[in-house]
């Protein structure tokens, strides 16, 4: 979708969830600069995410009968087919797609 719009000739950004997740405060702190807010947003951001609901009783159930799903050659094949048929790039090579925060931190001029 995010492609859609930049072709559009939207200029818009987007985040990795895993550099998210391994990275939250950075992350969080170029989001803020990247919209124009104050980056000391950043640090009540991710003390928020740290005190996510995943602590309640509901959560912890739900997410204890959650297993990780078996990525065999089959389906990654099948994604592969699946991206290349919408311009997408293969999931099997893990790019960051141009336009997200990864890729300006990575690709600066």
């Amino acid at each position: 979708m995010c492609l859609d719009f930049r072709r559009g000739g939207f200029d818009i950004s987007a985040i990795r969830y895993e550099d998210l997740v391994e990275r939250p405060l950075e992350i969080c702190r170029r989001a803020m600069d990247s919209c124009g807010l104050p980056v000391s947003f950043a640090d009540n951001i991710v003390s928020c995410m740290q005190e996510d609901t995943q602590n309640t009783l509901v959560s912890k159930s739900s997410l204890s009968r959650f297993r990780d799903p078996k990525v065999t050659p089959e389906v990654k094949d099948s994604l592969d087919r699946l991206a290349a048929k919408y311009g997408l790039p293969s999931v099997s090579e893990g790019c960051i797609l141009e336009g997200t925060i990864s890729y300006k931190i990575n690709h600066r001029a």
